[in-house]
């Protein structure tokens, strides 16, 4: 493509450079995920620009990569979370077996959850979801559980389903 061609029609020529280079980004994207990332770092300021001008192409593009990345987030958020990798956190579940210790519910039935001593951060073992976030609700007090327990048993009802 000369440079006269180029002036004489300067609607085609920029739209034969943009598919040039679209197809160049296309063959190369380890490329340009490196230089991007050097972009990136080198100017953080216009990166916050962006989100902030384009918040629902940002919203988007942080959806379709979430969607077509599972393990990455789930890594990214049990690293958040816990700040253990996922093998970490699936050894845990592995270790505690496959019924909830409190309502016996399978684990296929219901979702694992950690369980954490909100003083200390210690994990104490894996509960369901509805579980952990009962003795949470109950602010883990064991003499607030018990009052429970005697609450619903005043009615006739055994809380243990029996």
């Amino acid at each position: 493509m000369s440079k006269a061609w180029e002036k004489a029609n300067p609607e085609r020529a920029r739209e034969s450079h943009r598919l040039g280079s679209k197809r160049w980004r296309e063959k190369h994207p380890d490329r340009v995920r490196e230089i991007r990332a050097k972009y990136d770092a080198a100017h953080p300021e216009r990166r916050m620009e962006w989100y902030k001008n384009n918040p629902e192409r940002a919203r988007n593009a942080q959806q379709k990569w979430q969607k077509n990345n599972p393990e990455k987030v789930r890594a990214l958020r049990i690293k958040h979370a816990w700040k253990m990798s996922p093998e970490e956190y699936d050894g845990f579940i592995d270790k505690e077996g496959t019924l909830c210790p409190i309502c016996k519910k399978s684990f296929g039935e219901v979702a694992p959850c950690l369980d954490h001593n909100h003083k200390t951060g210690k994990i104490r073992g894996v509960l369901c979801r509805r579980c952990n976030s009962g003795i949470g609700l109950l602010c883990e007090n064991i003499d607030i559980l018990l009052s429970a327990v005697e609450y619903l048993r005043r009615d006739g009802h055994d809380p243990l389903g029996g």
